[in-house]
């Protein structure tokens, strides 16, 4: 009944794999006016309303070519009846309608599930629903809907409207349940106070299948994808409001940061106060990430160097994924984006455990790792192992101990053979796949496939090349020849344990360690670059007001939004928004670091 008003990031959705909802920037919900423009036809909530006898002909207009052809009139008459008969938010409206055209009114306020003793007119609903005021009463604040009966701008929905999810999912919510609204507490025992109920822990609520109970949101399909970010940024965005709302209280913790003390800052008397800051006690934010970012410099001056970089992605093959997917009789697992993070989750806990107590790579003095979500939205962990002096790489040739590149054998290392070649094999691209992700300009921007070695040496620049037997076996994928230069190095005792794509790097002797560092606290996948007019950085020769008023002509000043720029260049994806709705951490370190206060 409402819009979405998103920008869908359409790109990752190539036929190649798939299908992912994948929104970058700021959305929002508006709901229009009840009668439709006549050159553009209905659209949402109009179509409830506009031409009742034909509205499954109207429904039916939106879609074109092979969608329409899959669309099935009975199943589409059945719900516009039940909605029309249970959903108190269709009955609602159309009620409204019918008292507007029989008073003649262009303009009114409607109000949804709300109790008020005084009214105008009585929509003769079981829960009291609705209000209509004729005239130009749009100042009041009582109201909670603004609706035009023919208008072409969209009134914005508040994410704090109990209405905001129900006007959006009808489907998902078929009796027009009210969604989370700022008066929902939590039971209280008694004598004590009755909690707020957040935001995050009313979505956390909702995500969570249950047994013996069917529930329409995780069982949507690609719409519980749409619902899962949007649920999200519902959240986010919440936080943000309170972070504007409370500069006044977080802005000493910018002053004491010794990153943002070599910033630029305010200098305009125009613009002194009204930048927005984002602190870094926002999870996944700019400062929060640079942060973590000097926390591993840290823990690198007291430990040396890192000696393996690791990255760990969640395989949707797991015996977890596909146990679930059978008992419950889902087919499309990747729709189930919560399933994927609360075992993902569960794996990632269990690989550390597992590095720490099997000493894979020798005794772990210290360990972080970053969560991320990239391409088509899979989580993995970037890992960066420090290991105990003793147990750390003294000559290249002993890097062959714990890493290889080179397929195992398919009799003697049948289950491991499986893994590696469905895990870790690179492509196949160049002149095997010249339109595969990785090809730039006619070459693998990876360099795959890698050339054969007969050992493993350091280079000039301290990278290392793994040894690549070219005598050693094969397989075929898409019908070509796969030989090691096209596999990923890897850790057997790890790959062969977790049964996934496990990507083992060593960089004890490279020289970009602060680059690695970087790269692990980067943050969410966002836009490489935004393009801002900056604050003006020119000096007027003398304080005088037409110098003043010359600049204010001439310069177009504006302060810093740091939250918007974050929302602006942020991408979601529902794996990503699951991750964050069930409040798992998306970076982890151990040894602890303490940050010291000290005077700049």
């Amino acid at each position: 009944m409402t819009s979405f008003g998103e920008n869908v990031d359409e790109d990752v959705n190539d036929n190649r794999g798939p299908y992912v909802f994948k929104i970058s920037g700021q959305i929002s919900h508006k709901i229009g006016s009840l009668s439709p423009d006549p050159a553009k036809g209905p659209r949402f909530l109009q179509l409830y309303l506009f031409d009742t006898a034909n509205e499954v002909e109207n429904r039916f207009k939106v879609f074109d070519g092979p969608k329409k052809r899959n669309l099935d009139c009975n199943i589409v008459n059945f719900l516009v009846k039940f909605l029309g008969a249970n959903n108190e938010y269709v009955r609602t409206f159309k009620t409204t309608k019918q008292i507007v055209e029989e008073a003649n009114l262009q303009s009114y306020l409607v109000r949804l599930f709300n109790n008020v003793a005084d009214r105008r007119y009585d929509l003769s609903s079981p829960r009291s629903l609705g209000c209509i005021v004729s005239g130009d009463d749009t100042t009041s604040t009582t109201y909670d809907i603004i609706v035009h009966s023919q208008s072409g701008r969209p009134q914005r929905i508040s994410k704090m409207h109990p209405s905001y999810m129900p006007l959006q999912y009808p489907l998902l919510f078929p009796y027009g349940e009210e969604g989370w609204s700022p008066r929902l507490k939590i039971g209280s025992r008694r004598g004590t106070t009755a909690e707020n109920l957040t935001v995050n822990m009313y979505y956390d609520y909702h995500i969570h299948a249950r047994q013996h109970i069917w529930s329409p949101i995780v069982n949507s399909s690609r719409l519980f994808q749409q619902y899962l970010v949007d649920a999200y940024t519902c959240i986010e965005e919440s936080r943000l409001d309170y972070i504007v709302k409370h500069q006044g209280n977080l802005r000493s913790d910018y002053v004491c940061g010794l990153y943002d003390a070599l910033s630029k800052g305010d200098k305009e008397a125009s613009v002194v106060g009204k930048r927005v800051f984002l602190p870094a006690s926002f999870t996944g934010g700019p400062r929060f990430m640079y942060s973590h970012y000097q926390d591993a410099l840290s823990i690198c001056r007291v430990y040396d160097n890192p000696q393996y970089f690791i990255t760990f992605t969640c395989n949707v093959k797991w015996p977890e994924i596909t146990r679930y997917m059978d008992t419950h009789s889902q087919t499309d697992v990747h729709s189930l984006a919560d399933i994927i993070a609360r075992v993902f989750n569960i794996k990632v806990h269990e690989f550390v455990r597992f590095l720490k107590q099997d000493k894979t790579f020798g005794q772990v003095e210290a360990y972080l790792y970053t969560i991320e979500f990239q391409k088509r939205g899979l989580p993995h962990c970037h890992t960066l192992l420090w290991v105990n002096s003793s147990d750390r790489i003294k000559n290249a040739i002993d890097i062959d101990t714990y890493i290889t590149t080179e397929l195992p054998d398919p009799i003697n290392e049948p289950e491991l053979y499986e893994t590696i070649t469905t895990c870790m094999i690179h492509g196949p691209c160049g002149p095997l796949n010249e339109k595969a992700p990785c090809m730039r300009d006619g070459k693998c921007s990876k360099h795959f496939p890698k050339p054969f070695l007969h050992t493993t040496f350091f280079d000039t620049d301290g990278y290392v090349r793994y040894k690549r037997n070219s005598a050693a076996h094969h397989t075929t994928q898409y019908g070509q020849v796969i030989d090691n230069g096209y596999v990923v190095p890897y850790n057997k005792r790890l790959c062969f344990r977790f049964r996934a794509h496990i990507n083992v790097e060593y960089c004890g002797w490279n020289m970009m360690i602060k680059y690695l560092f970087k790269y692990i606290s980067k943050g969410a996948d966002r836009v490489r670059y935004t393009i801002q007019k900056a604050e003006s950085t020119n000096e007027p020769s003398a304080a005088t007001p037409a110098a003043a008023h010359n600049r204010s002509e001439n310069e177009d000043i504006r302060p810093i939004n740091e939250m918007q720029n974050f929302l602006d260049g942020r991408y979601i994806c529902p794996h990503e928004a699951t991750w964050r709705i069930l409040d798992f951490h998306i970076h982890h370190r151990h040894q602890a670091v303490q940050i010291l206060t000290i005077h700049e």
